[in-house]
């Protein structure tokens, strides 16, 4: 069993680094190529974490759907590749966590999600470290999603073919409740009929963690919703919804929950609701997932917790 706890804990190792407070999570830019950067965004003595990509190329679409439901599962021999499926299909995605140590994959700490149940099929999302490594309480992660549709046509030829989002890490102004803010742009007529994005709305979203009293799988350990930040006006007050909105009016669009550490069976679990399981798009859905695989990575290493966060933000000076 040694053997076993020692496989899992590796599944899970990372280097010194982890996602500004929740007062000070900026709305980021349109989806961009990571070298069509802004440098003034991307410069680490100033502050602004590194966003160098960890991954070259990302998939513009799943190949199979990424809602409603997916759960993790641990492969018999145990390795760092584990897979995200269904009750129908166990093995739909590859997701692999990497140290950044050997060669292979990102060349920092992060985690892969494929477009398909192998390592060798084409990378879907990643998320991971900044390049900072000196700071070891970093608030930001680096998220590579495909770039828009309309963008790949301006790339130089040195250009990196993703796009690279921010993940920002704070609390609520209750000082206890972890967040994870993310923007990213929406649309559920991506990829039918618009030839360009440039005019596709950006939203924000952020990660919530529950608190224990008010977590619907009793099983897990930890539990993070994720809010849709602000509805357009078309789509209502959210009365006629199945969906019980936010006390600030935010919907909640998904849910993310996992077990202890040594948990084998089934740790991993995300559920999409609301207008999260149809009307935000397959890039939306990557994003979400990516996130939340994100943050369970953070949470295994104690880098998901109020009074982490709430120690960074002091070490950063109350950024």
């Amino acid at each position: 069993m040694a053997n076993v706890k020692e496989a899992v804990l590796a599944l899970h190792d990372v280097s010194d680094d982890a996602p500004p407070p929740y007062s000070q999570v900026a709305t980021a830019g349109p989806s961009t190529p990571s070298s069509a950067l802004n440098p003034a965004s991307s410069n680490s003595a100033s502050g602004i974490p590194d966003l160098k990509p960890l991954v070259r190329s990302c998939d513009s679409s799943p190949y199979l759907s990424l809602r409603p439901t997916l759960t993790a599962h641990y492969q018999w021999k145990m390795t760092r590749t584990y897979h995200l499926g269904n009750g129908d299909n166990q093995k739909m995605f590859a997701i692999s966590n990497y140290a950044g140590l050997t060669g292979r994959g990102p060349d920092r700490a992060g985690v892969v999600m494929f477009n398909g149940p192998s390592e060798k099929d084409p990378v879907l999302a990643a998320a991971g470290e900044t390049l900072n490594p000196l700071d070891a309480h970093a608030l930001e992660s680096v998220i590579n999603l495909s770039i828009l549709p309309g963008r790949e046509v301006s790339l130089e030829k040195d250009d990196e073919g993703v796009a690279t989002e921010l993940l920002r890490a704070g609390l609520m102004g209750d000082q206890k409740t972890v967040v994870f803010r993310f923007s990213i742009e929406v649309s559920h007529e991506l990829g039918k009929g618009r030839e360009t994005a440039m005019d596709l709305p950006r939203e924000e979203f952020e990660w919530r963690m529950t608190n224990k009293e008010e977590m619907g799988e009793k099983e897990h350990s930890h539990e993070f919703k994720l809010f849709r930040l602000e509805r357009p006006a078309s789509q209502g007050d959210g009365k006629d919804s199945a969906v019980s909105l936010a006390k600030d009016g935010s919907e909640p669009v998904a849910v993310a929950s996992w077990k202890r550490l040594m948990a084998l069976s089934k740790p991993f679990n995300i559920e999409f609701i609301g207008s999260g399981i149809k009307d935000l798009g397959d890039r939306w859905a990557a994003m979400a997932v990516i996130t939340a695989l994100r943050i369970w990575f953070l949470d295994q290493s104690g880098r998901a917790t109020s009074s982490f966060i709430a120690s960074s933000i002091r070490r950063k000076g109350g950024m």
